[in-house]
């Protein structure tokens, strides 16, 4: 079902070991975001924002439409463990949308300085 309640939300997603998100176009995926901040790792499409997100140290990368890589990374996640909680948790900080926004007023008021 779907929730809006927040706290619901992190209990959902806190009962995932691994996070799929097999989107084949999704420019910016907040939810693999929301994953990252309960600790899961996320799994993905190499397409759209989810390469900017995803890095080695919270999660994994397929190209698009490889089902069968995409099996595969399933079973190696979920056998091996190879992404610890605290790590999905601090990249997911990594975008926080204050510093997001800060960045962007830097850049434009360095632009229109350069003008």
């Amino acid at each position: 079902h779907k929730t809006y309640d927040q706290k619901e939300l992190v209990e959902i997603y806190s009962a995932c070991d691994l996070f799929l998100n097999p989107t084949r176009q999704d420019n910016f995926p907040t939810v693999n975001i929301e994953a990252l901040s309960c600790g899961l790792p996320v799994l993905a499409f190499n397409t759209g924002g989810c390469p900017e997100i995803i890095n080695d140290e919270c999660g994994a990368i397929v190209e698009k439409d490889d089902i069968e890589a995409m099996k595969n990374e399933i079973i190696r996640i979920l056998e091996t463990n190879p992404y610890k909680k605290q790590k999905c948790i601090k990249r997911a900080h990594e975008f926080n949308m204050i510093d997001r926004f800060n960045e962007y007023v830097e850049l434009i008021d360095q632009l229109l300085k350069d003008r």
